[in-house]
């Protein structure tokens, strides 16, 4: 894996069941649609297709779609054949890559000093430290 934190990087270790002769998408490209898909609200196949179609342009700029987007029963049936492991375990391994690049670039990040508003008991009975600083009233 490279150091780009792609989920492309992370779903190439999966194993693709299919028989070579009758893949006309590649796996990184429909487990790429669909997790892009999903991210942005998609529920379904015909939804993961749908978003696919709208965003093809962004998306041949990070994969080979020679034969467009998977059909809806294409993401259906692949997707069904793989190992739940095997792709539950790249999963997981990408989040933490993204984890681990979220708190790195945290630590860099200077965010104000809230200690003084840890009185504050909820948002909804008590002032929010970006209403303090505006003087709004605490309760509306």
């Amino acid at each position: 894996m490279t150091n780009t934190n792609s989920p492309i990087d992370f779903f190439s270790s999966i194993s693709d069941p299919r028989v070579e002769r009758t893949q006309k998408h590649s796996l990184d490209a429909i487990l790429f649609i669909s997790l892009c898909a999903v991210i942005c609200g998609a529920e379904g196949w015909n939804e993961i297709e749908d978003y696919g179609n709208a965003k093809i342009d962004w998306l041949e700029k990070f994969l080979h779609l020679p034969n467009g987007i998977p059909s809806h029963d294409t993401f259906n049936r692949v997707i069904s054949m793989l190992d739940p492991k095997e792709l539950n375990d790249s999963f997981v391994a990408w989040t933490k890559s993204i984890a681990g690049l979220q708190e790195r670039a945290t630590r860099l990040l200077p965010y104000p000093d809230f200690s003084a508003y840890s009185n504050l008991k909820t948002a909804s009975s008590q002032s929010t430290p970006w209403a303090v600083r505006k003087r709004l009233p605490r309760q509306l």
